[in-house]
């Protein structure tokens, strides 16, 4: 059921007894100006997630940035648990609505010990791991960019994609979207990744569609795919046949 305050969580948390356990925290955030309450939003993050934190078996965090006072709710978690314990946790997503590459705290999971994790979703923004997570994952998916709306001060860094993947020997799939930004040709190639285990992989690569891909695949080792999708925006020359010359 959907848990609306502390009491509810604390509930939840204790009536679950020893079994497995899902959560989705929806509107991870702060209210702007006056209303905003860290110990509020603190309280309900410990008794949800921290007081649980053994039997998670797949955690998502949907979360948005909107001022100072919402990446206080990210930098305190990741001073006060940088090293939390998921030793079940198969399933890990963090949704960012925003851009927030660059925001302090949005790497709060970045020294949490997760062994069983297989399976990993991101969204606007490229992890960072100080342990061998991405060495043991399965399945990732990474989404960059707005999928409505062209940010044009959306800057990713690709090279950090590269350099992210090339840790993941173990990928059987892999779904990577950036979208309205060029996949940059002048990325060195010596950061090639090797994917010698990926079957499946899904490409959204937004413009300019075929340079984005090929572009892509200079980087990419992934002689072992079986199952190729490709989502890409081409131009269309939407004129009669008899107006073009």
């Amino acid at each position: 059921g959907q848990i609306q305050n502390f009491d509810q969580a604390q509930d939840f948390a204790a009536r679950s007894g020893s079994r497995n356990l899902t959560v989705h925290a929806t509107g991870v955030q702060s209210c702007p100006g006056p209303n905003f309450d860290l110990k509020r939003t603190l309280d309900m993050f410990s008794a949800s997630v921290i007081s649980v934190s053994s039997r998670l078996v797949s955690l998502s965090m949907d979360m948005e940035i909107y001022d100072e006072e919402s990446i206080e709710f990210l930098t305190t978690i990741s001073k006060s648990h940088s090293s939390l314990a998921l030793p079940r946790l198969e399933y890990l997503s963090i949704f960012f609505h925003d851009f927030a590459e660059d925001t302090p705290g949005i790497h709060f999971y970045r020294n949490w010990a997760m062994p069983s994790l297989r399976t990993f979703d991101a969204a606007n923004f490229i992890p960072k791991f100080d342990t061998d997570v991405p060495e043991r994952l399965q399945t990732f998916a990474l989404e960059l960019g707005s999928e409505l709306f062209e940010l044009q001060d959306e800057v990713w860094d690709y090279a950090a994609v590269v350099l992210l993947l090339r840790r993941m020997g173990k990928l059987k799939s892999l779904n990577l979207s950036i979208r309205h930004q060029y996949f940059d040709p002048q990325l060195e190639v010596r950061s090639k990744a090797s994917l010698p285990d990926l079957r499946d992989l899904k490409l959204d690569l937004g413009k300019p569609g075929p340079t984005s891909v090929s572009n892509f695949f200079r980087h990419f080792n992934c002689e072992g795919v079986t199952s190729l999708r490709l989502d890409t925006m081409l131009k269309v020359d939407m004129r009669p046949p008899e107006a073009i010359v």
